[in-house]
C-alpha cells in the first residue's frame, strides 16, 4: 500500500469486470478498480503522470530526431557511395580512351613513317629507271666529253631531238643523272628538284633495244628496265593507296610552279585536319552515348530522389558533348568547303600554267619588261638567305651579299631585330610578291627613276617592318644592275632584282656588336662616340651608349672659354654642330659663353668657402667632399653669388652642372 507504480497500459477485462494495467517495474499487470462494485485498488496522481507523459514526449521527439539523423547519414553514405563509383567507372573510361587515342596515334606514325619510305622507294625507283634507251629532249643541253658536269663542252643539242643513251651514271656528288651518247655526255635528271631534260620514250627503246638482240648485255639491261618500270609502277599504286588520295592525282610535275607545290602542301594538311576532325566527332559521338547509357542508369537509380546532384551533372555534361559535337560537325563543313576551295584553285592555276606555257611558246619574241617580272616571280627558285652568299640574277648580273664594299653594315644594324622574320618572308616568296605588288600601285610604268626607285622600295622594306635603305646604301647595289653611263632608269624585272639582292645583303651583313657609330633613323648622320642625340637634327639616340659616359666637361680656367661649349651643360661643341650630343640641347646659334663674373660667396645656409688658391695641394678631395660640394652647387644654383663657386667645382669635380 502506498506504492508508486506507471502504467503503460489499461485494459478494460469485461469478462472479468475488471479495469487492468500494465506496469513498467516491476513489470507484470494489476486490478486498477473493478466495474462491478466500483472497488478501486490504485489512484491516479495527476502531478506525476503529467510529468512522466512530457517526459516521454521529449524522449519520443529525441529518438525522432536521432533517427533523421541517422537517416540523412544512411543517404549521404549511399551518395557518396554512388558518387565514388561512378568517379571510378569516369576515371576507367578516361584511361581507356587515352590508350585507344595512343594507339590510334602510333598507328598513324606508322603509316606516315610507311608512307615516307614509300616516296624514298618511289624517288629510287624513278632514278633507277633512267636506263639506255630513246629519248626525246625537253630542252637545250650541253654535251660534255666526259661523265663530270664540269667537263670540256663539245656541243649542245636543241630541245625536241631524238638520241639514243648508250649508258646511264647516277652521280650522287651532282646530284644528276648523267646518260651517254654516241659523241658525249648529257644530264638527264636532276634527283634534287626532280627536273627532267630528257624524257625517255618506251617505244622506240624497245624497237632499238629489239634490233640490239645480239648484244646479251642490252638485252639484260632491258629485262631489268622493264623490272624497274614495273617496281615503279607498283610502288605509284602502293603510294596513292596509302596516301588515300581521292582523286588520284598524280605528284607534282618538275615544271610546276612553287605555288601549285605551297597549294597542293595545303591540300593534304586540310585533308589530314578533316580526318583528325572526323577521328574527334566520332571519340565524342561514342563518349556522348556512353553518358548517355551512365545518365539513363542514374535516373533509373534515383528514381525516389528527383533533385540528385549526380543525374543533374550527368545533364549538364550531355548538353555540353551535345554542343561539342554541333561544333565538330559545323568545323568539319567548314574545312571540307576549304577543301573544294582549294581544289578549285589548283585547277584554276593549272590552266593558268598551261595558258602562259602556250603563250611562251607561241610567242617567241621579246616580252613586256612587267610580265617578265611576272614570270620571273612565279617561276624563279628562292633559295635561303643564310646558304646563300651570292646569286647571278637573270644570267648576267652576280651580287655577293658578304661583300663589305657594299657598306650595308648600318642597315643590318637597325634592321637586326627585325632579322629572323624578314629572312622567312623573303625564303617564302612574299618579299618578291610584295615588291611586284608595289610596282603595280606605282601606277603601271614599266621602268622607274631614282626618285620613283627609292619610295618603291622603302614601302617593301617598311611592309616587311624594315627599316628603308639610305641613298648610299641603294647606289652600292643599284650600280650593279644599271652601271653607268646607262640611263638612270630600271624596268620592272631589274627593280625587282635589285630589291631581292639588297634585302639578302642587308639580312646576312653581321651588324657589329661593338660599333658606336650608328646612323640616325631619322636623317642618317653617324652618332659620335658616347653622344646621345644626332648633331644634325637633334633626334635622341635609340639605344643606350654602351661605352661608360664621362659627364666631366673640358673646361679650361682662364678669363674666356677658348671654344663653343653648350649652354646646358657645357659639353664643348665643334663648328658644325647644331645640337649638343649629351643633351640634345639646340645649340647652332648660340654664340660662345662669356668670361665668368667673380663675385663675392653669399652661402648663407652653409660655411665659407674657402678661394681655391688657398687649398691645400696635398689634399686630395675625396668622395664626401665631392657630394658635399655638388649639394651645394646644385641649392644655390639660382643665386647670382655662386658664379665663382660653380666654375670652381665644374673644373675640378667633373660634375654636370643641373
Amino acid at each position: 500500500m502506498g506504492t508508486v507504480v506507471q502504467v503503460l497500459e489499461v485494459v478494460h477485462r469485461q469478462d472479468e469486470k475488471r479495469v487492468r494495467g500494465r506496469i513498467e517495474e516491476p513489470a507484470g499487470w494489476i486490478s486498477i478498480v473493478s466495474t462491478e462494485d466500483g472497488n478501486r485498488w490504485a489512484q491516479r496522481d495527476l502531478a506525476r503522470s503529467n510529468r512522466w507523459a512530457v517526459n516521454g514526449q521529449e524522449q519520443l521527439q529525441s529518438l525522432r530526431r536521432e533517427l533523421q539523423l541517422l537517416e540523412a547519414a544512411s543517404k549521404d553514405a549511399e551518395e557518396a557511395q554512388r558518387m565514388q563509383e561512378l568517379q571510378t567507372a569516369r576515371e576507367t573510361a578516361e584511361a581507356e580512351r587515352a590508350e585507344e587515342m595512343d594507339r590510334r596515334e602510333r598507328e598513324l606514325r606508322e603509316m606516315q613513317d610507311r608512307l615516307r619510305k614509300t616516296e624514298l622507294q618511289l624517288h629510287s625507283a624513278q632514278v633507277a629507271a633512267d636506263g639506255p634507251g630513246v629519248y626525246v629532249l625537253q630542252s637545250d643541253v650541253d654535251l660534255s666529253e666526259g661523265c663530270q658536269r664540269n667537263s670540256k663542252k663539245v656541243g649542245r643539242l636543241s630541245a625536241g631531238q631524238e638520241v639514243q643513251v648508250l649508258e646511264v651514271a647516277l652521280r650522287e656528288a651532282e646530284r644528276r643523272v648523267r646518260g651517254r651518247l654516241s659523241g658525249g655526255w648529257i644530264s638527264l635528271l636532276d634527283t634534287a628538284e626532280g627536273y627532267r631534260w630528257a624524257q625517255k620514250q618506251l617505244f622506240a627503246t624497245n624497237e632499238w633495244i629489239g634490233q640490239l638482240t645480239a648484244n646479251a648485255g642490252l638485252t639484260e639491261m632491258k629485262a631489268r628496265c622493264a623490272g624497274l618500270e614495273a617496281q615503279r609502277d607498283s610502288l605509284l599504286e602502293e603510294l596513292n593507296n596509302a596516301s588515300a588520295r581521292p582523286q588520284g592525282k598524280p605528284l607534282a610535275g618538275s615544271d610546276e610552279s612553287e605555288e601549285l607545290q605551297a597549294l597542293r602542301g595545303k591540300v593534304v594538311l586540310l585533308e589530314a585536319g578533316r580526318e583528325e576532325a572526323e577521328l574527334q566527332a566520332e571519340l565524342l559521338r561514342t563518349k556522348y552515348q556512353t553518358l548517355e547509357a551512365e545518365l539513363e542508369e542514374m535516373q533509373q537509380d534515383s528514381s525516389n530522389h528527383v533533385d540528385s546532384a549526380a543525374a543533374r551533372g550527368l545533364s549538364l555534361q550531355a548538353e555540353e558533348l551535345r554542343r561539342q559535337l554541333q561544333q565538330q560537325v559545323q568545323e568539319r563543313g567548314k574545312l571540307e568547303a576549304e577543301l573544294a576551295r582549294l581544289r578549285a584553285e589548283e585547277l584554276a592555276l593549272h590552266a593558268e600554267v598551261e595558258e602562259l606555257r602556250a603563250a611562251t611558246v607561241s610567242s617567241p619574241t621579246a616580252e613586256n619588261p612587267l610580265t617578265a617580272a611576272e614570270r620571273w616571280v612565279l617561276y624563279t627558285e628562292v633559295p635561303k638567305v643564310e646558304g646563300t652568299p651570292s646569286m647571278t640574277y637573270f644570267g648576267k648580273i652576280k651580287v655577293d651579299f658578304d661583300d663589305e664594299a657594299l657598306g650595308l653594315g648600318p642597315l643590318a644594324s637597325v634592321n637586326f631585330a627585325q632579322r629572323a622574320a624578314a629572312s622567312a618572308a623573303v625564303e617564302r616568296g612574299d618579299a618578291l610578291r610584295a615588291a611586284l605588288r608595289h610596282f603595280r600601285e606605282a601606277g603601271g610604268e614599266t621602268s622607274l627613276d631614282p626618285k620613283a626607285l627609292r619610295d618603291f622600295l622603302t614601302k617593301v622594306f617598311q611592309e616587311h617592318g624594315l627599316t628603308p635603305p639610305l641613298e648610299p646604301h641603294i647606289k652600292a647595289v643599284y650600280d650593279l644592275f644599271n652601271p653607268p653611263p646607262a640611263e638612270p632608269r630600271l624596268d620592272a624585272l631589274h627593280c625587282l632584282g635589285l630589291t631581292d639582292a639588297l634585302l639578302r645583303a642587308a639580312l646576312r651583313t653581321k651588324p657589329k656588336a661593338e660599333s658606336t657609330t650608328d646612323p640616325c633613323c631619322s636623317c642618317g648622320e653617324l652618332y659620335e662616340e658616347d653622344s646621345n642625340f644626332c648633331i644634325a637634327c637633334g633626334e635622341p639616340r635609340p639605344s643606350p651608349v654602351k661605352k661608360t659616359v664621362s659627364w666631366a666637361p673640358k673646361v679650361h680656367l682662364g678669363p674666356t672659354m677658348q671654344k663653343r661649349a653648350c649652354e646646358g651643360c657645357q659639353q664643348p661643341l665643334t663648328e658644325d654642330s647644331t645640337f649638343c650630343s649629351m643633351c640634345g640641347r639646340v645649340c647652332g646659334l648660340s654664340p660662345a659663353p662669356s668670361p665668368p663674373v667673380k663675385m663675392v660667396p653669399q652661402l648663407a645656409p652653409y660655411a665659407p668657402v674657402a678661394p681655391l688658391e688657398t687649398l691645400a695641394p696635398s689634399r686630395p678631395l675625396d668622395a664626401t667632399r665631392i657630394r658635399g660640394c655638388r649639394l651645394a652647387a646644385e641649392v644655390q644654383a639660382s643665386s647670382p653669388g655662386v658664379c665663382a663657386f660653380r666654375e670652381v667645382a665644374a673644373a675640378s669635380l667633373g660634375t654636370r652642372p643641373m
